[in-house]
């Protein structure tokens, strides 16, 4: 709108001044006026040229004073070129610049990428090797538990040997003295018979005390048949229960009726003990479940003492005497009240180590003094234990690695490990729960 209001102007400006200096000519060529002492004629064309020359230099006043645009194309143009000339080169520099930095992103994105695929794999890897290293983690965690208990089960059967060993050694006596008895008695019988000759005066008397020496003779020799055959049997037969030995350890509340607690024991926890004698390889004659013998005043015995206790107590089934293979237990009842047999802190074993021992050794100090605590707590307190024969637990084996660190730490000395009871506990309330320390 602006341009062609400005081109109306301009025609309409050329106009007027064409028809001014039209009239202009006229008039001087009328009254013959000169200038500039020419002639008319020539100074009609004079006039002429300088309409034109004003035509033009209105216009273009007119369009410089109006735009801008055309100010900076008449006066500005060279300043302008330069201007674009510059902003060219610098258009190309920058596009130039430009095209380095796309090449230089598409190689820093290939590079990303590529990290990223080295990332992914990286975080496989170590996912992949700290889930193996938990599986081993795992795996010690079980063969560490599997030693502390085949550890204590061999100390439990050494014992046990050791038992035997010493029972076998009194029946040995036992023989000895037999056939000492046997031979005196032999001894005995010649000195009669000389005086059964000599003296036919009390030969009925003497014929008498005969016949009882030979009864007791008889006796003798059967018993001595009778040990014999039993130490044949034995050492001929693997000795599946020693004299004292827990067949049954259990937990058994006290304080009610006779027959609640007759019922309880014979249905419940002799049945349990035959069971387990079976499993061990005793057995009654003539019989393929029963294992056990009991006597009635033993049975009776035991139920009016739980009877008159008041509470928990432990009910332990111990065998009389030894026992081998294909033979029946006898069995005996000990009976032994809830009472706190730990306070915390107390030291229930200790064992001593030379610090320049190597860290496998100090381990089997370790696990030697559990499974010494284990054998006092069962044995000598009364725990009851679990099915593997366990009654002292520590709180982690992190304790264990702690430990033995800090025997490590010392130099050259003989250092004594405690194992302490870490709160108080009662005969059948378990487990016993043990903390190890090192003695100041």
């Amino acid at each position: 709108m602006y341009g062609a209001l400005l081109v109306v102007v301009l025609i309409a400006l050329g106009g007027v001044v064409a028809f001014l200096g039209d009239r202009v000519g006229m008039r001087v060529g009328r009254r013959r006026i000169t200038l500039f002492n020419l002639r008319p004629k020539y100074t009609s064309i004079l006039i002429t040229i300088f309409t034109g020359v004003v035509i033009v230099a209105a216009t273009l006043g007119v369009m410089a004073i109006v735009s801008q645009d055309v100010r900076t194309a008449l006066f500005s143009m060279k300043e302008l070129q330069n201007d674009l000339k510059q902003t060219r080169g610098e258009l190309e520099r920058t596009e130039a610049h430009a095209s380095e930095l796309t090449n230089t992103v598409e190689v820093l994105v290939d590079q990303v990428s590529i990290k990223e695929q080295e990332y992914q794999q990286l975080v496989s890897q170590y996912e992949s090797t700290q889930a193996k290293l938990d599986q081993v983690t795992k795996r010690r965690a079980s063969v560490e538990k599997q030693l502390v208990l085949v550890t204590g089960r061999l100390d439990t059967v050494t014992y046990q040997y050791d038992i035997a060993r010493q029972n076998l050694a009194e029946t040995e006596n036992s023989l000895a003295e037999t056939e000492e008895n046997l031979r005196f008695a032999q001894a005995r019988m010649e000195p009669l018979t000389e005086i059964q000759s000599q003296l036919t005066s009390v030969i009925d008397q003497l014929t008498l005390e005969r016949e009882r020496l030979n009864r007791e003779v008889e006796a003798l020799t059967a018993e001595t048949m009778s040990l014999q055959e039993g130490l044949r049997g034995m050492l001929g037969r693997q000795v599946v229960f020693h004299t004292g030995e827990i067949v049954l350890a259990t937990v058994i509340d006290g304080g009610r009726s006779t027959t609640e607690i007759t019922q309880e024991l014979l249905n419940m926890h002799l049945k349990k003990a035959n069971e387990l004698a079976l499993t061990r390889g005793a057995l009654v004659p003539g019989s393929e479940t029963d294992a056990l013998r009991i006597r009635p005043v033993d049975l009776d015995e035991a139920v009016a003492k739980l009877v008159a206790f008041k509470g928990k107590a432990v009910l332990r089934v111990l065998s009389s005497t030894n026992t081998v293979a294909q033979e029946p237990v006898l069995v005996t009842f000990q009976i032994l009240p809830d009472e706190l047999i730990f306070t915390a802190g107390d030291v229930i074993a200790e064992a001593s180590v030379n610090s320049n021992a190597d860290s496998n050794a100090i381990l089997e100090k370790i696990l030697a003094l559990l499974e010494e605590v284990n054998w006092r707590a069962i044995v000598e307190k009364g725990m009851v234990s679990d099915l593997q024969g366990i009654v002292g637990q520590i709180s982690s084996w992190q304790e264990v690695q702690d430990i033995i660190s800090r025997v490590k730490s010392y130099e050259n000395k003989t250092v004594v490990i405690q194992a302490c009871a870490e709160e108080n506990t009662w005969r059948a309330q378990g487990p016993l729960k043990v903390t190890l320390q090192i003695k100041e």
